[in-house]
């Protein structure tokens, strides 16, 4: 009897064992598409609420004549992306770096609708003159007095 009973516990701890194991090696498969699934979704919905609406009034168009190009950390109302800034003659091309860049077309704003302040040392403030937007903060100063001010 306690050879049947040995032999029982035994073979429940292999059971339970291989149990594991066998959920041990769904979780790694199941994990990486979760995750993957987790960042898209949140992808689209930082793209929606913040990205889009910009988009749609400022698409980007062919620039030849782009004077610099920094890559800068950007704040839209409560969002922070890592953008690629582009200051040119028309304007300022903002793109999101190619890890964030499903989702996220790049933009251009062109001077005459924004006004450019520097409320910090190394921040460049961006807000929009007609449309109801929140302003964008860059964590860079950028290098735009000419465009300002002319030619």
């Amino acid at each position: 009897m306690r050879i049947i009973i040995y032999i029982g516990v035994h073979a429940f701890a292999a059971y339970v064992l291989c149990m594991m194991v066998s959920f041990i090696i769904d979780g790694l498969i199941w994990f990486p598409a979760l995750f993957l699934g987790m960042y898209l979704v949140i992808l689209f919905i930082i793209s929606m609420l913040f990205w889009l609406p910009l988009h749609r009034a400022f698409p980007a168009r062919p620039d030849k004549k782009l004077k610099r190009h920094i890559m800068v950390n950007a704040t839209f109302g409560v969002c922070r992306f890592v953008v690629n800034a582009t200051v040119s003659e028309t304007g300022l091309r903002l793109a999101a770096i190619p890890l964030y860049r499903l989702f996220h077309p790049p933009i251009h704003i062109p001077w005459s609708a924004i006004d450019v302040t520097f409320p910090k040392p190394r921040v460049t403030r961006l807000s929009f003159k007609e449309r109801d937007f929140p302003d964008i903060h860059l964590q860079r100063k950028l290098v735009i007095e000419k465009e300002l001010t002319g030619p």
